[in-house]
């Protein structure tokens, strides 16, 4: 957003230390002519989590009904977030697609709304679940204001997945988000190796098999065995709270350094 970046300009330029989110942020920005006028002193530092576990739950009429659609054998995957396409989130009806062609019974809820003022994602994303034969499968919640009302809606998601055209990145508070809700997260591996070095929560959440890794190509077919694999294999405990204090820890500690 070329807007965006005018505005920042003036800020960036006056800066002694720059903070980036991300190491695919700071190496972009890093070859960028503007970047030679700037301070040499950068850092990553690692987005914390934008929604908590909560132990509340608020049931709606949403999460009733994808209660019931479990209580009749349904098996779930889910989405966090905005709906829109560099989330490449049509990608996950076609992994439910797949599913239901293997004889499995699948739903899709997307906890989420779709992004205004981006040109037919909402008309092209009902046009690829008509297209996929998945028109009483799909569950599209709009805004969930409450995290009770939202944690309630994920206690009903057997896995989530994502799919995303650079693979997992740690500015996807998205996969934090659901994987913090003690569901699996199928996802497909970052580009770049180190990627997520810097970010400890997300290292936690690989090792416990809360985020399971698939390869960054994955196709459709790779995908939804995982999905089933996750499905059957719940991740390990996790002491979210203490998991998030670490992070804050390391956050500070990077800042003040």
């Amino acid at each position: 957003d070329w807007k965006r970046r005018v505005i920042l300009a003036p800020v960036v330029l006056c800066a002694t230390r720059l903070a980036f989110s991300a190491p695919e942020i700071a190496n972009e920005f890093a070859r960028t002519r503007f970047a030679r006028f700037v301070t040499r002193k950068r850092q990553i530092v690692p987005i914390p989590p934008n929604v908590l576990p909560v132990g509340a739950e608020k049931a709606s009429d949403i999460s009733r009904a994808l209660s019931a659609q479990r209580q009749g054998g349904r098996l779930l995957l889910g989405q966090f977030g905005s709906i829109y396409p560099k989330k490449q989130s049509a990608i996950v009806l076609q992994v439910a697609a797949e599913l239901v062609r293997q004889g499995h019974d699948v739903g899709v809820v997307f906890a989420g709304s779709f992004i205004k003022g981006l040109d037919n994602v909402e008309e092209n994303f009902f046009a690829s679940v008509r297209d996929l034969g998945l028109a009483d499968r799909v569950t599209v919640t709009g805004y969930v204001a409450g995290d009770d009302e939202l944690a309630a809606i994920f206690r009903e998601v057997d896995v989530f997945c994502y799919l995303f055209p650079e693979g997992l990145t740690s500015r996807r508070g998205s996969v934090l988000a659901a994987a913090l809700s003690g569901h699996a997260v199928v996802v497909n591996a970052p580009v770049e190796a180190n990627a997520l070095d810097h970010h400890g929560l997300f290292q936690r959440l690989i090792e416990t098999h809360a985020i399971r890794l698939v390869p960054t190509e994955a196709d459709i077919p790779t995908v939804a065995a995982a999905v089933l694999a996750a499905a059957q294999e719940p991740p390990e405990p996790l002491d979210a709270e203490a998991e998030i204090a670490k992070l804050w820890h390391s956050i500070c500690a990077g800042i003040d350094a």
